[in-house]
């Protein structure tokens, strides 16, 4: 009996071991399938950090990319200034040390020098005197007018497209422009002259920045040798008027225009003179030519050159052409104003009835 109740225990406890190892597997495998469920809830959510993480550094790195190119582009245009007024400058200072040497080798030369180099020296003062004078000006400029001018520059940008201001130019830098205006007006198609004249006014008729920026790279130079190209077409004159307009707005932009008008004051005279003689039936020209003669004449040296260009024969032609016009013609006013610019520098012996 002790015997059967021995091995009925037995049986007992193997029964309860084999149980507990059977619920223990399968507590196990709930706790390694919660794992594996917890461990790819973990990768998706660190998926999902990554993709917003590394969306977030690009966009901070297009930004920070697009803040250097800023950073670049304006260091890059203040540098670009500081070599061009260096250089302006150092051409400034030869040209002193080139007036210092004439007036030092003046003195050991002969009449005829003296008289040569004095007219260079007349030049030099000139083209100083006017440096100074733009210089002042813009130095003394009011806050007010340099605002102003800051938005006739983002109005010239902005401005709707058209033959003047073309879309694919608008973003092209001011310098750029009048550079490439200029060297249009020397091409050999008409038509290209004619859109870079156009362009060209409509500049100098928004900011005196841009007058200052078609001074500086000749633009008297290159009007005179796109004018002498010209005939008396009426195709022409799609040219010759905004070229005329834009030699009277860049002759109104006073100190800055003196020396540069004193360069090339042989060649506006003539070609003022000879415009106004071959296109004497269009209002337009002769006015606006009539106002650049006016503005020519205060400069040293115009009565010379007009009559060392025979003045006389084109004012008695004048007399003919313009002399019985009506009152209200505009031909006739400005014919009035060029005879008081001849009787006031005595230009010849012709007087107006």
């Amino acid at each position: 009996m002790h015997f059967m109740g021995t091995a009925q225990n037995n049986g007992e406890s193997s029964m309860g071991t084999s149980s507990f190892i059977t619920l223990s597997m399968q507590k196990l495998l709930e706790i390694n399938n919660t794992q594996i469920k917890t461990a790819n809830h973990w990768l998706k959510l660190k998926g999902l950090f990554e993709q917003k993480y590394v969306r977030k550094l690009v966009e901070r790195a297009n930004n920070d990319r697009k803040q250097l190119e800023t950073e670049a582009a304006i260091k890059i245009q203040n540098w670009w200034r500081r070599i061009c007024a260096h250089r302006k400058e150092t051409e400034r200072t030869k040209e002193t040390l080139q007036v210092e040497e004439t007036k030092e080798n003046l003195q050991e030369s002969s009449v005829s020098d003296e008289k040569t180099a004095a007219s260079k020296e007349e030049k030099a003062v000139i083209k100083l005197q006017a440096w100074w004078r733009g210089a002042f000006y813009r130095a003394h400029m009011k806050k007010e007018h340099k605002e102003r001018l800051a938005r006739c520059v983002e109005e010239i940008r902005e401005a709707p497209c058209s033959e003047a201001n073309p879309k694919d130019e608008r973003q092209v830098p001011l310098n750029r422009r009048v550079e490439c205006y200029i060297n249009g007006l020397l091409s050999s198609v008409l038509t290209e002259r004619k859109a870079m004249a156009i362009r060209l006014n409509r500049l100098a008729n928004r900011s005196h920045v841009c007058i200052e920026c078609m001074l500086s790279r000749n633009i008297f130079g290159a009007i005179i040798e796109c004018l002498k190209d010209l005939n008396r077409s009426e195709a022409h004159l799609f040219v010759i008027r905004p070229l005329c307009e834009l030699i009277v707005k860049t002759l109104s932009y006073k100190p800055f225009v003196n020396a540069f008008a004193q360069e090339n004051l042989d060649g506006l005279i003539s070609l003022s003179v000879q415009l106004i003689h071959h296109n004497y039936k269009d209002n337009e020209v002769v006015s606006l030519l009539v106002t650049a003669i006016n503005l020519l004449a205060p400069f040293i040296g115009f009565k010379e050159k007009m009559i060392a260009l025979n003045y006389g024969w084109y004012m008695r032609k004048f007399q003919q052409l313009f002399g019985r016009l009506k009152p209200n013609d505009p031909r006739f006013a400005a014919y009035k104003k060029l005879c008081v610019i001849t009787k006031r520098w005595s230009l010849n012996d012709w007087s107006d009835n």
